[in-house]
């Protein structure tokens, strides 16, 4: 099954829902395209939603770690939303957990944006 991205905006937050695997021959390429037209449309915050991302490979965090430094070069934010156990524990074990910030809930994944930047661990 091809992996499918789609876009939306939220307010000043673009989202990205991914729907399939995140690897470097699906959805990584695509996944970069999506945050550079964000970007370029003004939005330079980005929720990458991974409900549906059953998982993710050494290329598709690669590509989530590129994104996160492209938006804070523009002064924007990535975050996470629901990534499933699996794809949890491929963040834990490569311990991109503790640069990304992840949420179960969209709606407060949305509100922190608003709120100042916290440090990380």
């Amino acid at each position: 099954m091809a992996t499918w991205v789609g876009v939306r905006q939220d307010g000043e937050v673009g989202v990205i829902t991914i729907v399939g695997r995140l690897t470097l021959f699906d959805g990584v390429a695509v996944l970069r395209e999506k945050v550079r037209d964000l970007v370029e449309r003004g939005l330079p915050n980005v929720l990458v939603n991974l409900a549906e991302a059953p998982y993710i490979d050494s290329a598709g965090v690669g590509e989530l770690l590129a994104a996160k430094k492209s938006l804070e070069r523009r002064g924007g934010r990535l975050k996470l939303l629901k990534p499933d156990r699996a794809v949890r524990d491929v963040l834990r074990v490569s311990r991109i957990d503790r640069v990304l910030e992840s949420f179960d809930d969209e709606a407060a994944a949305l509100r922190s944006f608003d709120q100042p930047r916290r440090p990380m661990p």
